[in-house]
């Protein structure tokens, strides 16, 4: 009974032995990745074309890594990648956002790693971050409607970090306009007023209203733009809003 004991300590004891002493690996190829997040912060449009960030990746295996695509996941991402990673070393996956390609606010991209990695097949890798204009305007469209005396007038909200804004002209631009008959009609007579609230935003943002109004004596519907140039060193001219001007309110 006692020799038994001891025989199955002895043996316990060597499996233990040899589950803590033995270093298990894996075999083939291995991807790992820096970091498979990035944030790119708040980008301007008008600042940056684009925006780039190079992943680094390891191969942590025994034998070459072959990464065989990488797919972005929409058409706004241009990638290159190194396609042989040696047992041992680091190569780059190259992620390129054109950034006119995006919209104002929020996004998230990623490209996707394929590879013949023995622990994953595939790998995703994001790039966040938040497009924000020099100056943006809201609403982008206005449906202008006349009151009893045919006058007009309407209101957006222009968001700028230039706490001096100052409009310096606005005209109409009617896009179905007869040439012969614009020029027998006058254009419109536009007033306007640019107010500036009292305090920025948590971004340093500013945040005007600019009132638009004229009287319009035409029979005939508008589908145009107003056309504003402002004093922004950056967005001085070609700032448009989509305006309709109906003749009935």
């Amino acid at each position: 009974m006692k020799k038994h004991q001891i025989l199955k300590k002895l043996f316990y004891g060597s499996l233990y032995i040899f589950l803590f002493t033995t270093t298990i690996s894996i075999a083939g190829p291995v991807i790992n990745v820096d970091t498979a997040e990035v944030d790119a912060g708040i980008i301007q449009r008008e600042e940056n074309n684009e925006i780039k960030h190079i992943f680094k990746i390891k191969n942590s295996g025994d034998e070459i890594l072959k990464i065989s695509q990488v797919k972005p996941s929409c058409g706004c991402t241009v990638v290159k990648f190194d396609s042989i990673i040696p047992p041992g070393k680091s190569g780059n996956v190259l992620q390129n956002i054109k950034v006119d390609r995006l919209s104002d606010g929020e996004f998230t991209k990623h490209v996707t790693v394929m590879s013949n990695a023995s622990n994953m097949e595939t790998l995703k890798l994001y790039i966040r971050g938040k497009i924000v204009s020099v100056l943006t305007i809201t609403p982008e469209a206005l449906i202008m409607r006349p009151d009893s005396n045919k006058n007009y007038s309407d209101k957006v909200t222009i968001t700028t970090k230039k706490d001096d804004m100052k409009i310096l002209s606005i005209i109409y631009e009617d896009l179905n306009k007869d040439d012969k008959k614009w020029q027998n009609e006058p254009p419109l007579n536009i007033k306007y007023t640019l107010t500036r609230s009292d305090s920025s935003t948590t971004d340093k943002y500013y945040q005007y209203t600019l009132n638009i109004s004229f009287t319009n004596k035409s029979k005939e519907e508008l589908s145009g733009y107003f056309i504003i140039k402002t004093n922004h060193p950056k967005q001085q001219e070609n700032i448009k809003i989509r305006a309709v001007i109906q003749t009935k309110s």
